[in-house]
């Protein structure tokens, strides 16, 4: 890589203007070098998360770097986007390491990621998982996630996707 490319996008992230930071940051993500996007994922001010977030696209294929701290602290972020957004990258890295944040995230009852990964926890559901499910379905439902609900072969969740189709207006055929 030029050096002169990096530090021509590395300054623009540093620059006043939103635009310019995003681009800047979306132009390191393609770059994929690991120690731009640290110096991106780590400098950038809690309401850039979502510049943050862009940046953590191109850590899918750098597994063991994005579950050090990068993705991870996605998760924490106060904004729900974010965190959906980390919960869709941690699903992708599908390592142990991966299951066991998404793990977390249910346990703490985080509906947010837990709507975003529900495949995740339908393809490894555990009973004690399935109230947060069914809530997570409640709040943060959708079609999709509605239909997976009902094929998931659980009764409760077959219920909680039939309550959240009728209260949003769909009709399940038999």
């Amino acid at each position: 890589m030029d050096v002169n490319i990096f530090i021509r996008y590395f300054i623009g992230f540093f620059d006043s203007n939103w635009e310019i930071q995003f681009r800047s940051a979306v132009a390191l993500s393609k770059l994929k070098d690991v120690r731009g996007i640290s110096v991106l994922i780590n400098n950038t001010a809690h309401h850039m998360a979502r510049i943050r977030a862009q940046a953590e696209v191109s850590l899918i294929e750098l597994r063991d770097f994005a579950l050090q701290g990068g993705v991870e602290s996605l998760l924490q972020s106060f904004d729900e986007k974010v965190r959906r957004m980390a919960a869709r990258i941690i699903v992708q890295i599908a390592t142990p390491k991966a299951d066991r944040l998404l793990i977390e995230r249910i346990e703490a009852h985080d509906l947010a990621v837990v709507a975003e990964a529900y495949d995740f926890f339908l393809r490894r559901l555990c009973a004690e998982w399935v109230p947060t499910l069914s809530h997570a379905m409640r709040r943060k439902g959708n079609l999709k996630m509605g239909e997976a609900f009902l094929n998931s072969g659980n009764e409760a969740l077959r219920d909680s996707a039939i309550n959240w189709a009728h209260n949003n207006g769909y009709k399940i055929l038999p």
